[in-house]
């Protein structure tokens, strides 16, 4: 995986309860270079903020790598 890719998991007590995977935008749409392929939360664990632990984390990479607009 190239450092342009990210993918992160998120885990309790060892379990993966949820991941995001992102790179650079697959389409082309003006002021958009980075896109988040996919989100996904386990249903057991949904409600619980993990989804929005996952797009801060996100969010905080972009910023990292001078980025702030994502499709």
């Amino acid at each position: 995986i190239s450092d342009s890719r990210i993918r992160v998991v998120a885990e309790i007590n060892g379990r993966i309860v949820g991941f995001f995977g992102a790179g650079p935008s697959r389409v082309s749409i003006s002021g958009y270079t980075e896109e988040l392929y996919a989100i996904y939360v386990d249903p057991m664990n949904q409600r619980s903020g993990i989804g929005r632990m996952l797009l801060k984390y996100y969010m905080n990479w972009l910023i990292g790598r001078e980025q702030d607009a994502f499709v």
